[in-house]
């Protein structure tokens, strides 16, 4: 078995030996570089699987790093994990995660196992995307002459609604509205070519505007995109039984949030005149 590479960006020396001891028992090698100088040649001549960033790094430092990975010319895209701080004054990580254009993000407390597994996953990745995914991507940002696609948010919790807004806004012409009336009275007016919905809301809620959209726009009701911060109760697996729907968890990733929305949004699809 290939042995997995990560180089990992930080200025803390403990920090960085604590994660090489806790990540070697899982066969990846780690090389720390605590300067942008040494990170740029090393990620050239290494092509690492995985780049950790210590979201501790200056804010500037951080956006310069994933910028010059992003567009650095290799034969792949580069794998880019966010280490954030826990704790209550720890930053948003999925605004940090977004901000950055980061693939994912892992809580430095979280055990070393997870931290591999994520890793793992994301050398695996190396697209950031399924190949079917990534090429659906392609044909919806680069058609001549159209508008981007349009896609719904729904979700009474406005950071979480805002938050979604910016993953899908460079791709996607995104509404944001917080209760279940308004977006009814949307997708009725409205030709979107796909829908996040919150499934626990006051009043309406995700269930409830799936049902009526169903009524009267049944190809937008099967591109509804459910969000949901918990494990589903009984009356929620009967409402999915039987459905095709994608159904997203909180904390969710921005690769995840892109990945969804590419397999959903129809190929050709474009803001309504």
């Amino acid at each position: 078995m290939r042995q997995l590479r990560v180089i990992f960006a930080t200025q803390q020396a403990e920090l960085a030996d604590l994660v090489e001891r806790g990540l070697a028992p899982f066969g990846i090698q780690t090389s720390r570089h605590d300067s942008l100088l040494g990170l740029y040649p090393a990620v050239l001549k290494e092509e690492p699987d995985v780049v950790l960033l210590d979201a501790e790094l200056p804010r500037l430092a951080l956006e310069a790093a994933v910028r010059f990975l992003r567009t650095k010319g290799a034969s792949r895209r580069q794998p880019i994990l966010l280490l954030v701080p826990s704790g209550d004054d720890a930053p948003d990580p999925g605004l940090l995660v977004t901000s950055c254009q980061a693939d994912d993000f892992i809580e430095r407390a979280a055990p070393y196992s997870k931290l591999a597994r994520a890793i793992t996953r994301l050398s695996r990745d190396t697209t950031g995307f399924d190949e079917a995914t990534d090429s659906n991507i392609a044909r919806l940002t680069s058609q001549p002459g159209q508008g981007k696609p349009a896609i719904l948010i729904i979700d009474d919790d406005a950071s979480i609604g805002q938050l979604l807004k910016r993953m899908l806004d460079a791709r996607y012409d995104v509404t944001v509205v917080s209760e279940g009336k308004s977006a009814i009275s949307l997708c009725a007016s409205r030709d979107f070519a796909a829908v996040f919905c919150d499934l626990m809301m006051p009043g309406v809620s995700g269930a409830d505007v799936y049902r009526a959209v169903r009524v009267f726009k049944q190809p937008l009701a099967d591109r509804f995109i459910f969000v949901t911060a918990h494990a589903l109760d009984a009356a929620e697996v009967e409402f999915f039984m039987g459905l095709s729907n994608h159904v997203v968890h909180k904390p969710f990733s921005l690769r995840e949030i892109l990945s969804v929305a590419a397999k959903v949004v129809p190929v050709g699809a474009a803001a309504p005149s």
